[in-house]
């Protein structure tokens, strides 16, 4: 079936009546990106217009009906691709499936690839020409997918590469969004207890630490006070009938340690075997108030630090959504493969039970979500060779009941080590855990990097092989002389840097994207003193060409002056007089 023929076509593009407008954009994007591959530009028609040729079909209509097609049994975000009699049809669930159909048509049928913003690969021909008995049929591995990184966070980008959290800036027209209540995304009971407020009066409202009613640190509640969940539900009922667009709230423990130690919570906790059994069976009592109010709404709640471990009889109700957060996990090794917790300053090797406790809440429910940790945060533009580790964990993910996955990357600023090549992996991943991420680093390198591609991808090699035969087990907030940084490292890294900027040396824009990268060897330098020979030119230089390749954000503890200061000293970990940190304005 000849769509496109000699950079001609027959075809239109017939939305139904009454289309979405998230189905109006999916036929928007088609006819802009088939525009794009062939030069012809498919006119767009509602289906009140009278049949005159072959058509594209989107979304669901009379015209799919009278085809045989339907969307009953698809999810609001599967979708179907389809050539019938001669027509092209993409219909999905709603609100966002026939909008992922017309991304997944130019993706896997086409060639298609959405990189980052200003990075399309797009195939170019005059002819396109389907398999008359065309059909796939796709679905998200995962219900909700968000990465912050900060440059795929704008509506457009994060519909393109189908992320659909609550803080990429996603409209009606790209589907919407899974969204939070405004004020409630984690960490929420001080939120609702707020101890300014309620302390002085109530102190048996807090958590008894040590004997004593405590607001400190960051106001810890008592989770058996039947006055504190009747507070905490009235306070939730409100907060989503002011905000009715939202579909998940949070009801979750504050920051930090020290559980209550009353007598009432204690006796929960030693029948349930788990600080999470108090904390449960108080959510699950707010998640029944939702359910009766807001039946499409999803309680979400942490199983986190003191909470990690599964409690024993209590399971969550249907409704509630339980997250754990990776931030004790090997960033080396897959985490389903690695009990060890990064390597520490105390150089203790202690071990993790992340994997173990995601199999165990796995056996609860189906409704786990996971807040992953994929940058390193005590320097966004340092080392840190984790790509091999993304794939495998999504699949141990997928494997033990996670269906919501939060990867935390750099959602305050641009400018981060590989970036946009994290990212990409990251959002094809989370649509599909058996995505090959060694065949996507090879496309993406080539398309981003062009003629230097090459020259990256052994970098990439060689800094991951360095990290595996190290025995070093990366964690969120590493060292930037890690003992799989060594100086013969660097040596070879400005080497493999010197042949990539001579290959783009006349591509200002791939030029660029090479020096950006070359940062990380840049700054891990500054902690080996025998490779710096005039350091505070160095330093300032690096400073300089940071801010121009577009680094915005240098860490997500550290602000730019103590970036500078760092460097300038040389010193890791950091003299004492380098340890109070400096916001960036």
């Amino acid at each position: 079936m000849n769509l496109v023929k000699n950079g001609t076509s027959p075809y239109q593009i017939i939305l139904p009546v009454n289309a979405a407008p998230a189905e109006r954009y999916a036929a928007s994007e088609l006819s802009h990106f088939l525009a794009r591959m062939t030069g012809v530009e498919l006119p767009v028609y509602g289906e009140h217009m009278p049949k005159m040729g072959p058509e594209v079909l989107i979304g669901h209509s009379r015209r799919t009906e009278a085809l045989g097609l339907e969307t009953q049994n698809l999810g609001e975000e599967a979708y179907s691709i389809a050539v019938k009699d001669g027509n092209l049809v993409i219909i999905g669930g709603s609100p966002r499936g026939t909008l992922y159909g017309v991304y997944g048509f130019l993706q896997d049928v086409l060639g298609f690839r959405f990189f980052a913003p200003g990075c399309t690969k797009v195939p170019k021909s005059s002819d396109i020409t389907l398999d008359p008995a065309l059909y796939l049929h796709d679905e998200p591995d995962f219900k909700y997918r968000e990465s912050n990184y900060y440059h795929i966070l704008d509506g457009a980008t994060a519909a393109r590469m189908r992320q659909n959290g609550a803080i990429s800036r996603l409209k009606e027209e790209h589907g919407g969004k899974h969204a939070y209540v405004p004020g409630y995304y984690v960490h929420t009971f001080v939120t609702m207890l707020p101890p300014e407020e309620y302390y002085e009066e109530h102190p048996e409202y807090f958590a008894l630490v040590n004997g004593k009613r405590t607001n400190e640190p960051h106001g810890k509640v008592c989770m058996t006070n039947p006055d504190v969940l009747k507070i905490c539900t009235e306070k939730a009922l409100a907060a989503l009938r002011a905000h009715p667009e939202a579909t998940i709230i949070s009801i979750s423990q504050n920051d930090g340690m020290d559980p209550c130690e009353c007598e009432e919570c204690q006796k929960v906790v030693a029948y349930e075997g788990s600080e999470s059994g108090s904390i449960l069976h108080f959510v699950n009592a707010v998640a029944d108030a939702v359910a009766a109010e807001f039946p499409h709404v999803m309680v979400d709640t942490l199983a986190y630090v003191y909470s990690s471990k599964p409690p024993l009889h209590v399971k969550p109700r249907p409704n509630v959504q339980i997250r754990l957060c990776s931030y004790e996990c090997c960033f080396t090794h897959p985490m389903g493969t690695c009990d060890l917790m990064p390597n520490n300053a105390r150089h203790i090797r202690e071990h993790s039970k992340f994997a173990e406790e995601i199999v165990g809440w796995g056996k609860l429910t189906n409704r786990l979500a996971i807040w992953d940790y994929v940058v390193d945060f005590e320097f966004y533009n340092q080392m840190h060779p984790n790509l091999h580790v993304l794939g495998p964990n999504m699949r141990f993910l997928k494997e033990h009941n996670v269906y919501s996955v939060f990867c935390e990357s750099q959602g305050q600023g641009a400018g981060g080590e590989f970036a946009e090549l994290r990212a990409y992996l990251l959002t094809r991943l989370m649509w599909d855990v058996n995505f090959d991420t060694d065949v996507g680093i090879q496309e993406f390198c080539d398309e981003w990097f062009g003629p230097a591609s090459e020259f990256i991808q052994e970098y990439i090699a060689m800094i991951t092989d360095a990290v595996l035969k190290s025995g070093w087990h990366l964690n969120l907030f590493d060292n930037p002389n890690a003992p799989y940084v060594t100086p013969a490292l660097l040596e070879k890294a400005d080497e493999l840097f010197d042949k990539a900027e001579a290959a783009v040396a006349d591509d200002t824009v791939r030029l660029q994207r090479v020096r950006k990268e070359r940062l990380a060897v840049r700054f891990a330098k500054f902690f080996f003193p025998g490779l710096v020979s005039d350091r505070e030119a160095e330093v300032e230089a690096y400073m300089a060409d940071a801010a121009s390749l577009g680094v915005t954000r240098f860490s997500a503890k550290w602000g730019r002056e103590n970036v500078r200061r760092l460097a300038l000293r040389g010193m890791w970990p950091p003299h004492a007089d380098d340890m109070t940190v400096i916001p960036d304005r």
